[in-house]
Parts: structure tokens; C-alpha cells; sequence
């Protein structure tokens, strides 16, 4: 799937209940996690607890980082 940072950052904002959003499968999210990107907006939305799955679920631990 195709999604940006602000793509991520408006379903942060938007989901108050949202304890863990699995981003794995998001392609051109690289340079938004590069940059601090899950920080960030746990910080903007004062969400800390919030945990970004960034992990590939195919068998072999990869990541997008």
C-alpha cells in the first residue's frame, strides 16, 4: 500500500483509540521513519504509548529501516 508520513500522522491524529498501528506493508514511509517520524508524531499527537509495527510479518524479520 502506498501511504505517506502524513498519511500515517492523519490516522494517528484521527484514531484517539489506536494503540498499535502496523505500518509494515506501507511503502514510501522510509524517508518519514528515517527522519523520526514515529517520534515525532507520538509527541505531536501525545500519543507515547503508541507502538509503530514496522517489521515485514513474511517469515524473516526485516524492517523498512
Amino acid at each position: 500500500m502506498r501511504v505517506t508520513g502524513v498519511g500515517v500522522e492523519a490516522v494517528v491524529d484521527g484514531c484517539t483509540k489506536l494503540e498499535m498501528f502496523d505500518v509494515s506493508q506501507c511503502k514510501n514511509l522510509q524517508k518519514w521513519l528515517d527522519s523520526g517520524g514515529e517520534d515525532r508524531s507520538r509527541r505531536k499527537y501525545g500519543r507515547a504509548k503508541l507502538r509503530f509495527e514496522v517489521s515485514k510479518a513474511s517469515g524473516i524479520e526485516g524492517s523498512l529501516r
